[in-house]
């Protein structure tokens, strides 16, 4: 339930392109209803509570005066759950949301940096998510729970193509509904938009399995879950079936005092994840876990850093012993042949030695990106490494953290235990083999 359809297509667009989430911030003493954003889920022979956050996928900068109880609990949490992994980079609404806003560069700070995040540049929930890394709270997701696909359409463009009675309309309706979500009572704001909710997005099934999820991971953790305000209200929703369950479901309270300037998103504190290609003979330092992808006849690892937009690729591609062509002209063949095909432009060339190799440095910028680069050919293997961003970053020290964790070997000696038996029960054959093949 990261994102719903809605029922009136300008009306969708309006509102999942106007703001992103909209948090209750100061003003909430002012308010008469209960504050129910943030939920406890305790007893049941749990030892320690667990917590329900309801969110509202909106694009509103109003939304990062986040309450005390909301970093408090991320806190004392073992792991930050949503619907999908905000790695997941591929589908990921946190992802398309920061490609859109935070790398442009009109509204950039002057001291951008991709180490710290500014919450004005960056979607909600990927901001809880940072929290959550920089405290270095394991990531789960609960893929499969629910529909999860974001609407990508221009509020401008629908804006435009509406009478102006009706855009009148709209913002008067909108500014109705960030105010309810402003006062921090999801049940008031779910009167004001369950009638643009597509019907089959919040059938009890879909939450039933949520809960479901969820209650298997309150066994071994403590969990700080973020998740689509509807999936938590009513009579169907996550509160009532934990109630129902036997469990102790609470509001916590909301303060605002200056706890919350203690929290800041700190790349630079989280933990990276080391990829090691045992085939390939190399390692290199990721944020976090990269997707893999083949290429022609080559292994690419690729990240998607969700919270300020870097793409990070690795790529192996084995071509045995060269002939004709040293290490230095294979990789200079290699960028010649990239340059002539792609729509970028060679803005700096540098040799380095590494690795008892020579490794070909360029800088490369396109209408849209700007990359960095290492390419060499050694062990009979080209390897390519790259860290590419929308703006021109890729001197900021914490590219430095990807290229500068870069380790190549040199290949090892194959012995008889390095064989393993595969059976292939279908074909009835067997045979040895160094590694498993992928299906």
């Amino acid at each position: 339930m990261i994102a719903r359809y809605l029922h009136r297509s300008f009306f969708k667009a309006f509102f999942l392109s106007s703001t992103l989430l909209l948090l209750a911030f100061n003003g909430v003493a002012q308010k008469k209803l209960p504050y129910t954003l943030l939920w406890q889920i305790s007893g049941k022979g749990l030892s320690k509570p667990s917590y329900l956050f309801g969110s509202l996928v909106l694009k509103d900068s109003r939304g990062f005066n986040f309450s005390d109880s909301v970093f408090k609990a991320i806190e004392a949490s073992t792991a930050f759950v949503t619907e999908e992994h905000p790695d997941s980079a591929a589908n990921n609404l946190f992802y398309l949301i920061n490609q859109s806003s935070a790398n442009t560069a009109s509204v950039l700070p002057k001291t951008y940096s991709l180490t710290t995040l500014d919450p004005k540049q960056t979607a909600a929930k990927a901001y809880l998510y940072g929290i959550a890394r920089t405290l270095n709270k394991k990531i789960l997701a609960l893929d499969g729970a629910t529909k999860n696909q974001a609407v990508d359409e221009s509020a401008e463009d629908v804006v435009e193509a509406v009478e102006e009675d009706e855009q009148n309309a709209l913002q008067e309706e909108m500014e109705s509904i960030l105010t309810a979500y402003q006062n921090g009572n999801l049940d008031e704001v779910w009167k004001k938009i369950q009638y643009y909710y597509e019907e089959d997005e919040t059938s009890a099934g879909n939450v039933k399995e949520l809960f479901n999820r969820i209650s298997k991971l309150l066994a071994t953790e403590q969990v700080f879950g973020v998740f689509n305000f509807p999936a938590l209200t009513g009579n169907e929703g996550l509160v009532a079936l934990f109630k129902n369950a036997g469990y102790t479901v609470r509001p916590v309270d909301a303060s605002f005092t200056a706890v919350g300037q203690g929290y800041v998103v700190d790349l630079g504190k989280m933990q990276r994840y080391t990829y090691q290609d045992q085939q390939a003979n190399y390692s290199v330092s990721f944020p976090s876990a990269p997707l893999s992808s083949a290429g022609n006849r080559s292994a690419i690892k690729t990240y998607h850093d969700p919270l300020n937009g870097v793409i990070y690729t690795s790529t192996s591609l084995y071509t045995g012993p060269l002939t004709g062509f040293t290490s230095a002209q294979y990789a200079d063949s290699a960028l010649a042949n990239y340059l002539r095909l792609s729509k970028m432009e060679l803005v700096k060339k540098n040799p380095i030695n590494k690795f008892g190799a020579s490794i070909l440095e360029v800088t490369l910028k396109g209408e849209h990106k700007h990359a960095k680069t290492w390419l060499l050919h050694t062990n009979g293997t080209f390897y390519s490494f790259t860290a590419e961003h929308k703006l021109d970053l890729l001197t900021d020290p914490y590219i430095d953290l990807f290229f500068n964790s870069i380790q190549i070997s040199e290949p090892k000696a194959i012995t008889s235990s390095d064989w393993i038996d595969y059976k292939h029960k279908i074909g009835a054959f067997s045979i040895k083999i160094l590694y498993s093949p992928k299906k």
